[in-house]
């Protein structure tokens, strides 16, 4: 592990929007990694264990001018973003998993929220679940499990699978 946090704040920020910043330990100065004005807010921040990437939800205007979430994850090295899902329904709670490769994400699509595994890199995104209203992936450290929340009879449930590569169950 890396040591490095990753965080939201509005500290020192134009307009008082979340942006994103990081700090290689406690005590340590901060440095913002947000592209002001383009990334309008910052939330859902994971780090990667190696403190190389930061996946993020943030906002964007969609061709009909509505705001619109979408993942993205930062190589803080280079400072370049890779959009990683854009759903005009939202998409938030990613979580890197422990090897780096890989983004655990809640997708909300006709109303219900599933988790989506997507390669850092980008790519097509792979179903978890599929109508479970689930939310807040979760990666067991060796990244062999993932947990997350779903709904069920109006309560949430904690679930999970084993994850064997792109297989999943």
């Amino acid at each position: 592990l890396s040591g490095r946090i990753a965080y939201a704040s509005d500290s020192f920020t134009p307009y008082g929007m979340l942006s994103l910043w990081t700090m290689d330990w406690v005590g340590a100065t901060p440095q913002m990694f947000t592209n002001v004005p383009l990334e309008q807010g910052i939330s859902g921040v994971s780090i990667s264990s190696s403190g190389t990437y930061v996946a993020f939800v943030t906002r964007d205007l969609d061709p009909e001018g509505n705001y619109v979430s979408y993942i993205g994850i930062r190589d803080l090295n280079t400072w370049e973003v890779t959009q990683l899902a854009w759903e005009s329904e939202g998409s938030f709670d990613p979580a890197m998993e422990p090897e780096n490769s890989r983004v655990a994400c809640s997708i909300r699509r006709g109303g219900v929220s599933d988790i989506w595994l997507i390669d850092r890199l980008g790519g097509e995104p792979l179903q978890v679940t599929d109508g479970k209203n689930a939310v807040r992936p979760v990666w067991y450290p060796d990244a062999s499990y993932l947990a997350w929340y779903q709904v069920v009879d109006f309560k949430f449930e904690c679930w999970g699978a084993r994850v064997n590569g792109t297989l999943i169950g």
